[in-house]
C-alpha cells in the first residue's frame, strides 16, 4: 500500500522557499569571513605601536608588507564573491575584480587616515601606493590563477 503525501498549500511552499533563501543568505555571508578577519588582523597591525611589532630587516620590508597584505585581502574578496554570488565555473566579471580591488584599496587608505591620528603612527601616501599596487597584483595573479585553472562542466 503507497503512502500518501500530504499536499501543501502554496503558501507554505512560499514559506519553505524563502526559509531555505535565507539559510542560503547565511551561508553566503559566512564566504566574507576569511575577508574580514584578514582585515581585522591588518587593523590591528596598522594600529599597534611599531616598536612592539617584529622588525623585518630587508629592503623596504614596510612596502613589500603593505603590497603583500593588500593583495592577500583582494585575494580572500575574490574568493568570497566568486562563492556567493557566482556560484558556477565562470571566472568574476572584471567589474567584480575591480570592486573587490577597490574596496581593499578603500580599507588601507581609511587606516592610513586612522593612523594619522595615533600618537606611534603616522599618514603615508607611499603606504597608500602600495596598498593599491598589492590589490592591483591581486586582479592579475587572479587573472592568471583563472586562466590556468581548468575547466568545469556545468
Amino acid at each position: 500500500m503507497a503512502t500518501k503525501v500530504p499536499a501543501t498549500t502554496a503558501a507554505e511552499r512560499r514559506q519553505s522557499t524563502n526559509a531555505a533563501s535565507e539559510a542560503s543568505g547565511a551561508m553566503r555571508a559566512l564566504y566574507f569571513l576569511p575577508a574580514l578577519l584578514w582585515a581585522l588582523l591588518i587593523y590591528s597591525l596598522s594600529t599597534a605601536d611599531p616598536a612592539q611589532l617584529p622588525q623585518i630587516q630587508f629592503f623596504s620590508a614596510d612596502k613589500i608588507g603593505h603590497l603583500l597584505f593588500y593583495a592577500v585581502l583582494a585575494a580572500w574578496l575574490f574568493w568570497a564573491m566568486e562563492r556567493a554570488a557566482w556560484q558556477s565555473a565562470k571566472a568574476l566579471p572584471i567589474w567584480a575584480l575591480l570592486l573587490g580591488a577597490a574596496i581593499a584599496a578603500t580599507y588601507g587608505a581609511a587606516l592610513e587616515w586612522v593612523q594619522a591620528f595615533l600618537p606611534h603612527r603616522s599618514f603615508d601616501y607611499a603606504d597608500m601606493l602600495a596598498n593599491c599596487v598589492g590589490a592591483a597584483l591581486a586582479i592579475a595573479g587572479y587573472l592568471f590563477f583563472r586562466a590556468k585553472a581548468p575547466r568545469k562542466k556545468i
